[in-house]
């Protein structure tokens, strides 16, 4: 033990110099060492995952970056020593919660970056804990962070709690965790009798590999016996840096090792690129549409008002839709039209959403508060015929995480989606899928409480019929209208894998307003397990009135919505997420009904967060891939799946 505390000092006086990158995700889920935290976050708009392997535990964590000053997490923690009562004996112990960190002061020539974190603020409270952490550089390759910890991080050499001076009430902290599953223990934050120091330094060696000494102040995990001899010394080595991927192994004085893998990516940095088509065509106007079309961006009219070009464009491709207003003017440019003003109108669904005003020279953009301003002399509209039906054949990866009969269970399947267009704002739209492998047989344990009414518990019924051949996912017919400012969309038929029925959707927006409202009303009835036309003995009139509303310094979007839920339980939920010009998105939700924290058992509450991933927009067809994660299924406040929803189709075109 000397030999390596007198390394560890030795090694923070001698180590010297190249670039520094400490990104790296340690094993609770947050960037750091290997269990110890540091100050340092990742770039905005990144997202990034670990697998890791601990003498007394597995991890498998999440990380999220909404913005450059807040880091958010979720886990899943398997227990190897502990047996989970909820699996009857199948599985050991497995566990999951949130993490947040955030930035209170950013590094500079004097002063380190501080950093304030909570773990498992939210969950079992098994790894719960809070850190204060300092990063700083002490030369360009060396990094060193020191902090305190509460909770989960004063496990050894602990010095008095400064908080008890403020109030006594610091000294308590609660380490039954089945009194508080899934509550916030709000009145534990930074409490406890001691704090613990931490610190760890990392030296980059070369453009890829890094080397980690650290100090741990965990012994065990508190409200676990069964995770402890955590070592006090790791050394670490860490391939990968300043790439998408991270491999990293450390050794422990107590001849612990301990094994991790992540990968992450910045995906508020993807965005289609603009392309110049390659045709040998001297005339302008084939130029243009070759431009046009090779961006994906459809012509759908062209006006003439005085020396104003305005065209009218139709896309999927671009989230931002700043970027299509652009690349239709490059496409402009690039087939040697000269116009100085060029107005382009967006279209979704048949409807002009909104124009905008691009000076060719400077490509200033801007707004115009009236797209029907801009009418002109029209010199060519578009002639579509109808119907028209858009198909695609694509693999699906279908998972159920932490069930109580296995960790994770899974499905490769076949999809196959069309869309046929009536006209541009009626189609029907239909989603199907076979089962090519899936292990969904295994689950077999009912849902623990059906409270109020089982709308959402019985997944398991339909997994289990998911390989007993061709599944009906979807199947509902559309119809969206608007009127200046006013939006609707009727929808009838299959909404989802568990529900159907018919209803609509009314949204006020303005898009020079921050605030839009609307409301939903939709008879639901629930789908029997076996993906076709048929229903079983349950429905009922779900309906929410809507408030979203935009702030533009943090371009976050807050959708507080209150009514009636599937299960007949009535409240309001919260939602609040940030959303990127290319359509990438990372947000969270939490649900509050007439169901009380006692009555809905473990969680308390319904409570998930989700992120957006704009990679299918990068092949042009302008849509994002969903993830949703909430930790329990249950049944209270729960609302139907809907594809299309009139805030989300909007949002694009003008926040």
């Amino acid at each position: 033990m000397k030999v390596f505390k007198k390394f560890y000092v030795t090694t923070v006086a001698l180590l010297v110099s190249v670039a520094i990158n400490a990104n790296t995700q340690n094993q609770l889920g947050t960037i750091g060492a290997n269990l110890t935290p540091t100050a340092r976050f990742m770039e905005e708009g990144s997202l990034s995952y670990m697998i890791s392997n601990q003498k007394s535990f597995n991890r498998l964590n999440f990380i999220a970056q909404p913005y450059d000053w807040l880091e958010v997490s979720f886990f899943y923690a398997d227990i190897k020593n502990k047996d989970y009562p909820a699996s009857k004996g199948s599985q050991s112990y497995k566990d999951k919660g949130f993490n947040v960190k955030f930035l209170l002061l950013e590094e500079n020539k004097f002063l380190p970056q501080l950093s304030l974190g909570l773990t498992d603020f939210a969950g079992t409270g098994i790894y719960s804990g809070e850190f204060l952490v300092g990063s700083k550089k002490i030369s360009k390759n060396i990094d060193f962070s020191i902090g305190a910890g509460w909770g989960l991080y004063a496990g050894r050499n602990g010095l008095k709690n400064p908080l008890i001076e403020i109030n006594e009430s610091f000294s308590e902290r609660n380490y039954n965790f089945g009194e508080t599953v899934g509550e916030f223990d709000i009145k534990d934050y930074f409490s406890g009798s001691e704090v613990s120091i931490f610190s760890s330094v990392k030296y980059d060696v070369g453009e890829k590999s890094s080397i980690i000494l650290e100090y741990n102040p965990i012994t065990d995990v508190e409200r676990f016996d069964e995770i402890d001899g955590f070592s006090e010394i790791y050394l670490g080595y860490i391939y990968g840096r300043g790439s998408q991927f991270d491999l990293s192994i450390f050794y422990g004085n107590n001849d612990e090792i301990n094994f991790s893998f992540s990968a992450r990516q910045n995906f508020a940095k993807l965005t289609p690129k603009y392309k110049r088509s390659n045709t040998t065509d001297t005339r302008n106007q084939v130029n243009f549409l070759q431009n046009l079309q090779i961006n994906n961006i459809g012509l759908k009219d062209l006006s003439i008002d005085d020396e104003k070009l305005i065209i009218g464009i139709r896309q999927n491709s671009y989230l931002d839709v700043k970027k299509s207003v652009l690349y239709t003017a490059y496409s402009l440019k690039d087939a040697g039209y000269d116009y100085k003003e060029v107005v382009v109108k967006n279209y979704s669904f048949g409807e002009v959403i909104t124009s905008d005003r691009i000076d060719l020279n400077s490509e200033k953009i801007s707004s115009v508060e009236n797209p029907n301003e801009n009418i002109g002399e029209k010199i060519f509209e578009l002639d579509e015929q109808f119907p028209q039906t858009k198909t695609s054949f694509t693999p699906s990866l279908k998972t159920f995480i932490a069930s109580r009969e296995a960790f994770l269970l899974q499905s490769i399947a076949a999809n196959y989606d069309s869309t046929t267009y009536f006209s541009e704002n009626t189609f029907i739209d239909a989603s199907f899928s076979l089962s090519l492998y899936d292990n969904f047989d295994e689950l077999y344990l009912e849902p623990v409480n059906t409270f109020p009414a089982l709308v959402r518990s019985d997944i398991k019924d339909y997994l289990r019929e998911y390989s007993s051949g061709l599944n009906l996912e979807r199947l509902e017919i559309n119809h969206f209208k608007k009127t200046n400012n006013n939006y609707l969309a009727f929808k009838a038929g299959i909404f989802e894998a568990m529900f159907g029925g018919y209803g609509f959707e009314y949204l006020r927006l303005d898009q020079f307003s921050n605030f839009a409202y609307g409301f939903e009303v939709y008879e639901a009835y629930k789908r029997d397990y076996s993906y076709d036309f048929d229903f079983l003995d349950y429905k009922n009139t779900t309906g929410h009135i809507n408030f979203y509303h935009f702030f533009n310094p943090l371009e976050l979007t807050t959708h507080l919505s209150w009514g009636e839920y599937l299960a007949g339980d009535k409240g309001f939920t919260i939602d609040m997420s940030k959303r990127f010009d290319n359509g990438l998105k990372f947000g969270f939700y939490a649900t509050f009904t007439d169901v009380t924290s006692e009555q809905y058992g473990e969680g308390s509450f319904n409570k998930g967060i989700y992120f957006s991933l704009p990679i299918d927009s990068l092949i042009g067809n302008g849509t994002t891939t969903d993830f949703v994660w909430s930790p329990l299924t249950k049944d209270p406040g729960q609302k139907l799946n809907h594809k299309y929803k009139l805030f989300n189709l909007i949002e694009r075109f003008v926040y």
